[in-house]
């Protein structure tokens, strides 16, 4: 059968009959390969020394951590490398700046006396 014949009688592209089976004829199988590549990161190399840091430096900003890291681990990294190491720690970061509770704590002027 021809491609563009194959194409529309599975309603693919002709694009993508020419793929699948270039891939049949190379590896003789169509499953997916298994999820890989990307880069690690550096921060697993000083995960204990980094956790530390953020206990250490409870408030410090992303921004500061990675520059923390870099000063007193010698680990180069970004704040965006930073997040994602946190993220995948479980750590989550507070949406604001710390600022007074609001509702029932605070005292109205006529509870002081």
């Amino acid at each position: 059968m021809r491609y563009s014949d194959i194409a529309e009688a599975l309603d693919i592209s002709r694009t993508s009959v020419s793929r699948l089976l270039t891939t049949w004829r190379t590896r003789r199988t169509l499953k997916p390969r298994k999820p890989g590549g990307g880069n690690k990161s550096p921060l697993r190399a000083v995960e204990r020394e980094f956790k530390a840091l953020v206990h250490e430096f409870s408030d410090a900003t992303a921004e500061e951590l990675a520059t923390l890291v870099g000063e007193k681990l010698d680990v180069q990294t970004s704040r965006s490398s930073v997040l994602r190491f946190l993220s995948g720690m479980g750590f989550t970061l507070k949406k604001r700046s710390s600022s007074p509770r609001s509702g029932a704590d605070r005292m109205s002027s006529g509870d002081a006396r």
